[in-house]
């Protein structure tokens, strides 16, 4: 049996577990759009189009495969997941990766009953076995892959029965969550991570989701990239069902997007540079 630890803190790219698929330059850019704190943008073992068991760590150990593979993949930022990948190696053996992701809020007891099930599940799997821990925001390319660019981390807990949630806890009240949307093709590599409802959280290079009662909208940075707002707009009309879709560009911004956010920012209506 052969065993492969391979951690994403801060850096994980081992020539035994991967492979870069595109040169300096090409990886250097879209490693810009898949995400600024994302580490080991290029680990790239296969394509993505194995096979996936998910488990969610929240108090209890949950099977969360058939949720996932259902469509939009869910993840809490209060919980830990772990995923078993299985794929075919180069040599047509089966190999298998185990994903231990851990969400910013993950509370201690969890994330260690997360490591004692990775380590039950390293020792039962035979073969190729790699384990690549993630923490929340540093999610890499193959990750974001497995998932077909259908990915949301989003706030909400087990406390509150998973309801969607925002930073206030009034979601329920003025249906108000905010979401930065990374990556450069639908079915690939997207991703929407829900913030603050705050103007400041604003990055000029970024594209951002306000949804509120009626509308969603998708805010273009001034200096984001067309790719990156085309696919983030892919993105939310495949998975927005009953609201209406408005693209809104920095400095064209409506009324009510910013009294959703509680007025602009402080600095003249400038967001910040990403």
């Amino acid at each position: 049996m052969r065993h492969r630890l391979c951690y994403i803190e801060p850096f994980c790219f081992n020539p035994d577990a991967g492979y870069f698929s595109a040169d300096a330059e090409e990886s250097a850019s879209a490693a810009r759009l898949i995400g600024k704190s994302a580490a080991a943008r290029g680990y790239m073992p296969d394509s993505g189009d194995g096979t996936l068991a998910v488990t969610r760590i929240a108090g209890e150990q949950e099977d969360l495969t058939e949720t996932f593979q259902s469509g939009l993949s869910v993840l809490f930022q209060s919980d830990v997941y772990v995923i078993k990948y299985q794929y075919t190696d180069d040599s047509g053996e089966d190999a298998y990766i185990i994903y231990w992701w851990i969400g910013a809020h993950a509370d201690a007891d969890d994330k260690a009953a997360a490591k004692e099930l990775v380590t039950e599940m390293e020792k039962e799997l035979e073969g190729d076995v790699a384990v690549v821990k993630v923490p929340q925001g540093r999610e890499c390319k193959h990750f974001l892959a497995i998932f077909k660019g259908a990915l949301a981390i989003i706030f909400g807990s087990k406390d509150n029965e998973y309801q969607a949630d925002n930073s206030r806890h009034s979601y329920e009240d003025d249906n108000i969550r905010l979401f930065k949307v990374e990556g450069t093709e639908l079915g690939v590599d997207m991703r929407a991570v829900q913030v603050k409802e705050e103007a400041a959280l604003l990055e000029d290079d970024a594209v951002f989701v306000l949804e509120t009662k009626e509308t969603i909208y998708v805010w273009n940075g001034k200096d984001s990239d067309s790719a990156e707002q085309e696919a983030a707009l892919a993105f939310v009309e495949k998975v927005v069902k009953e609201k209406s879709i408005e693209s809104v560009n920095q400095g064209e911004e409506p009324e009510e997007f910013w009294e959703a956010l509680g007025g602009p920012p402080d600095d003249s209506g400038d967001s910040r540079s990403g």
